[in-house]
């Protein structure tokens, strides 16, 4: 099967979005496939997606080959999604490392009734996205019984444990244990407890530590 494909809205941005995909399967593609420097050269959303784009390729016996035509009226852009690109697309999905009994703290941004499809998990269940509050994405995975919590602390800051998983080129996964609601916690009087139990190296309290440090004093 053959189909054209045409950019009629912001063509310039649409070729830069249909190389880079292009260039992605060719590097993937490549029996040296450099691995060392994968992190800088590709696009996590190119993966995911080609992910799908394989588990199709696989159940239907084909395999999908694009071509873009340059602007210069060169050589075409083509590339061939292949065994070689499939594999690599596995590997940089696989896990590389887990940690049980993790903790996070952050805002419960997104949840999804459907299986995430980079992960081949027959576990039923539903998905969420967490920003932590270092900044980090992570991805939550949750049980069928979680979804009436889970569901109540959308949007809010939570508390998540559970085991994290960490992967080459997806945001962490974090499948979740528990979840409840972050108790918004008092810094000052965390620091009168521990002036309190170390008079003798904090002679002072937490406002004028403050102004110090900020040279206000």
């Amino acid at each position: 099967m053959q189909a054209n494909i045409a950019v009629t809205e912001s063509p310039a941005t649409g070729y830069k979005a249909i190389q880079t995909v292009i260039e992605t399967i060719g590097l993937l593609d490549r029996e040296d496939f450099p691995e060392a420097s994968v992190d800088q050269q590709i696009d996590r959303r190119v993966i995911r997606h080609l992910s799908r784009i394989a588990t199709i390729q696989k159940r239907d016996h084909t395999e999908m080959q694009l071509s873009v035509a340059r602007a210069d009226h060169g050589k075409p852009l083509s590339a061939r999604f292949g065994s070689n690109a499939i594999s690599a697309v596995r590997s940089l999905q696989a896990p590389t490392f887990r940690i049980e009994a993790t903790t996070l703290y952050g805002r419960l941004i997104q949840l999804l009734d459907r299986t995430a499809d980079e992960d081949d998990s027959d576990e039923k269940g539903f998905w969420g996205q967490l920003i932590a509050d270092d900044g980090e994405y992570w991805r939550v995975q949750f049980k069928p019984s979680q979804v009436e919590k889970a569901s109540g602390l959308f949007r809010k800051q939570v508390k998540v444990t559970g085991n994290a998983v960490y992967y080459r080129i997806a945001h962490p996964k974090l499948v979740c244990e528990d979840i409840a609601q972050d108790v918004e916690r008092d810094y000052e009087a965390a620091f009168d407890d521990l002036y309190g139990c170390n008079k003798q190296v904090y002679k002072t309290d937490l406002q004028t530590l403050l102004k110090q440090i900020h040279g206000e004093e």
